[in-house]
This record gives structure tokens, C-alpha cells and sequence, in this order.
């Protein structure tokens, strides 16, 4: 394939503040003001928990750097290794910084990898508005010459087998470390565990008109295909005896009105359900609605969730997200050569 100085890739993620100084801008332009007070300042708390924790806000913006320079080696007979752009939905670099260096370095067409999975307009259809005004804000208040390249942005990640099977290689990848530890059956030990999924809430009005349920319930259903011994799904991978089969979507990270109606789960008394009932003492957190490591699986999953779990008395353990993996590499470059030729 031949390989154009005219063609450019740009990772587009949600962005996140890594100085103390630019968590209240950045909350201010996520919100877009609307929200002040005692909600701002609780979402402030969370961050420099995490901060004082692990020396940074937010793992996001570490985890999208270490992925461009991965993208760059996957990629590298499909677009030059200059012309790899990164920009940010609510912080820096934004997407008119982005599209601006591209038109002044003469950029025709930008292959655009949106770092969500599901297509819903909240997690995927902002994005792609977000582009559309930064091409209009560059064409007429940065420079009327500019040429902005056209975008081809990649389709969304939950329909594509090779996104469940890299799912289903992380959640493998935990079932071993757990297996490697357990001191008696890990067959028994399977039926005494419980997946958690867990995704972005969104209003219900939305997740009705996008068929956000339908997603969620296709994407967890094979993604457990690929976590089991199977005749039908052909894997490369090592299946331990430990497999859990369990599994349940829960929902995270609502935003909105505190009147309007969300997906919504009350993940407290949900943990202590299931540790009442006696049929689960494991829980396995999967962060399915989060492409990146970032603040919102960090606190919400590995620390509040965890601390649940742990004063409940059960064990819980979490499976890193899939932007770590080879096969996710793989998906993306698939896509950006069927579009690039």
C-alpha cells in the first residue's frame, strides 16, 4: 500500500486535567457551566484523592500518549509517522489546534479513531459534532485559507469481533492471576464469581432512542463467548479451568439533573444484594464503557466499588481496559487501511 504525506491520523479522546491549576477549567468546559457549588467541588475531591494516591489526577492522559506511540508502529505502512495528530474533546490539545496544524501543513484527509466503544450520541455523536465545529471555527476565525482535510472517522468498536475477542483476551488475562492464587478448586471457585460489567450512564430517553441496551447486551454476550472453550469461535488463546460465567451490566458515572431520569445503578445496596444471597463471593469489575484507563474506572472502580466489596467481605479484583491490547492495535489498523484504500 502505497503511503500518502497527504494522509493523517488523529486519536481523539475525552481529555483530563494533569495540574491541580487545570481541574477547575477543565470541569468548567465539561459541564459548560452548568453545574457550581457543592457538585463541582465533589468532583474536584475525586481527582485530588487520585492525585495524593498515585501522583496523578488522571491516568487518561499517560494512557493515550503510550497509545499514539503504539498506533504510530501498528500504522506505520498506512500513514507517516509525522503525521499522527492527538486532540481532546474538553481540554489540550483541542481539536482546532489539531485541525489547524494539519490544514497549515497541507493535510487532504485525516483517518479519526474516537476512543469509545458504543454509538450512542453522548459517548460517540458528540465527538463527531465536536469535529464539525472545529472545521468551522477554523475555516472562519482561525484562517478563512485554510483547506481543512475531510475526516474519515472509524466506526464504532462494540458490533467488531476483534474488539470482543480483545475484551475477552483482558478478562482471560484475570481469570489466570486468579487461578495462579487459588488454593483449591478453581472449578468450584468459578460458579462463585460474578462479571461485572461496567458502562457509562446515560439518560433514558437516550439510551431508548439509540438502542444503547441492545449494544450493551450483544457486546457482553460475546464477549463471554470468546471467554469460554467454544467449537464456533475460533481463538488463539489459552483458556484457564478457572471461567467464570456470571455476569451483569451495571451502570456508572451518571451526570444530568439530579430530576432526570438515568440508567442508574446503587452499586451499595447491588454488592450487598449479592453478598446476602450467598451465591457469589468474587467480584470481577470489567470497565467495558471506557476505551482509556481514566479518574472515572480509577475512583469509582478501584477505590469506591473496592472498598464495598472489601467491607462486604467479598473479594474483587478489576480488568484493565482493552486500549493495552495487541489485538485492539490490530482492529484499528484493519479499519484505517479499508478506509485509506
Amino acid at each position: 500500500m502505497a503511503i500518502s504525506n497527504k494522509t493523517a491520523f488523529l486519536l481523539l479522546s475525552y481529555g483530563a486535567p494533569e495540574t491541580r491549576g487545570d481541574l477547575l477549567p477543565f470541569l468548567q468546559n465539561v459541564t459548560g457551566g452548568r453545574i457550581s457549588g457543592e457538585r463541582l467541588r465533589e468532583a474536584v475531591t475525586h481527582y485530588e484523592r487520585l492525585e495524593d494516591e498515585t501522583g496523578v489526577l488522571s491516568p487518561l492522559p499517560a494512557d493515550c500518549r503510550r497509545l499514539l506511540v503504539s498506533l504510530k508502529t501498528e500504522l506505520a505502512a498506512v500513514i507517516p509517522s509525522d503525521n499522527f495528530f492527538f486532540a481532546t474533546l474538553f481540554w489540550k490539545p483541542t481539536l482546532v489546534d489539531a485541525i489547524t496544524q494539519m490544514s497549515q501543513r497541507g493535510i487532504e484527509r485525516c483517518v479519526v479513531f474516537i476512543t469509545t466503544v458504543f454509538d450512542t450520541p453522548s459517548n460517540r455523536g458528540r465527538y463527531i459534532s465536536a469535529i464539525d465545529g472545529a472545521c468551522k471555527t477554523v475555516r472562519e476565525n482561525v484562517n478563512a485559507k485554510l483547506n481543512v482535510p475531510i475526516f474519515d472517522i472509524l466506526p464504532p468498536l462494540y458490533d467488531k469481533k476483534l474488539y470482543w475477542k480483545s475484551a475477552a483476551e483482558c478478562l482471560i488475562e484475570m481469570f489466570t492471576q486468579i487461578q495462579s492464587a487459588l488454593d483449591y478448586d478453581p472449578i468450584i471457585e468459578s460458579t462463585q464469581t460474578l462479571i461485572m460489567f461496567s458502562v457509562h450512564s446515560l439518560p433514558l430517553h437516550e439510551a431508548d432512542k439509540s438502542g444503547y441496551l441492545d449494544q450493551l447486551k450483544s457486546t457482553c454476550g460475546n464477549i463471554m463467548r470468546y471467554t469460554v472453550p467454544n467449537d464456533y469461535i475460533e481463538t488463539d488463546f489459552v483458556h484457564p479451568i478457572y471461567s467464570p460465567t456470571d455476569w451483569r451490566v451495571i451502570y456508572q458515572s451518571r451526570g444530568g439533573r439530579p430530576t432526570e431520569k438515568w440508567l442508574e445503578t446503587d452499586l451499595p445496596n447491588e454488592l450487598k444484594t449479592i453478598r446476602d444471597t450467598g451465591c457469589y463471593h468474587r467480584i470481577i469489575f470489567v470497565p467495558l464503557g471506557f476505551f482509556c484507563e481514566n479518574m472515572e474506572i480509577a475512583y469509582d472502580l478501584d477505590r469506591i466499588a473496592s472498598e464495598h466489596c472489601h467491607t462486604l467481605g467479598m473479594s474483587c479484583d478489576r480488568v484493565k481496559t482493552v486500549s493495552t491490547s495487541k489485538t485492539i492495535l490490530r482492529l484499528v489498523r484493519e479499519m484505517a487501511e479499508s478506509v485509506v484504500s
